[in-house]
């Protein structure tokens, strides 16, 4: 498959996969024990590491059950996007958001991955007049999740088959209709794991989910299927956080 931005020339390994039994049901206990509580918090109070406060954001948010309202929906917009500004920069990535507003021809959908213990990646197709396409980015960060240097970078260019399978994943999802934030309890409430941020721009209309250690369904699959269609070799990894 041709490739863009002088890369050599790449096919695209088989799009996704369902998830393996073994590989799911004999996940890594490797960080058990590492949940982290107020006390662990206070210890890292000078350095002030963002996927820290970001846990313990995101454990306090409301669990209610209750519908959002548009105040409730405007703030999780704005703490999602807060968190996309800690990486995206050091991605060189567009702010979505800002791109809505800019420009109602374009058609983006960003998958940002956030562990506890490795590398942030990012993975955003692009859908223009110019042709559809894949643009990753894994981030390596230092011991305070601060990022120092992109370490893997890819530019694709996609089928009309390839982008037919995320909008089908997104449709399946009901990405438009989700909450950003769910009001419910969803996997580990506050430990140690993952954090799931996707985007979407279409219309000039921008929406962002978030979900912090989702146990599955078509939200999870949607990221799973963005993330393995980007080359970065983490399927492994992937599968220890679920």
């Amino acid at each position: 498959m041709p490739m863009v931005n002088q890369m050599a020339p790449s096919r695209l390994s088989q799009w996704g996969c369902p998830p393996c039994e073994s590989q799911a049901s004999q996940r890594t206990n490797k960080h058990a024990g590492r949940s982290l509580n107020r006390r662990a918090i206070a210890k890292f109070k000078g350095s002030t590491p963002a996927l820290i406060g970001l846990v313990v954001l995101l454990s306090n948010l409301n669990h209610s059950g209750r519908t959002q309202g548009p105040a409730e929906a405007l703030k999780d917009i704005r703490f999602a996007n807060s968190l996309g500004r800690k990486y995206l920069p050091a991605m060189k990535e567009p702010f979505l958001q800002e791109l809505a507003g800019k420009d109602r021809a374009a058609t983006v959908y960003r998958f940002l991955w956030l562990p506890s213990f490795h590398d942030p990646i990012s993975v955003r197709f692009v859908n223009s007049d110019r042709g559809i396409f894949l643009y990753a980015t894994r981030l390596k960060l230092d011991r305070e999740y601060r990022p120092v240097r992109i370490v893997e970078r890819r530019s694709v260019e996609l089928k009309p088959v390839h982008w037919k399978r995320i909008t089908d994943q997104l449709k399946k999802a009901r990405f438009w209709d989700l909450p950003t934030h769910a009001r419910h309890p969803f996997g580990g409430g506050g430990e140690d794991g993952h954090l799931l941020i996707v985007e979407g721009v279409r219309d000039g209309q921008y929406h962002v989910v978030m979900r912090d250690n989702p146990p599955g369904g078509n939200f999870v699959d949607l990221c799973q299927a963005m993330l393995f269609m980007s080359q970065i070799d983490v399927r492994k990894l992937w599968f220890e956080y679920r």
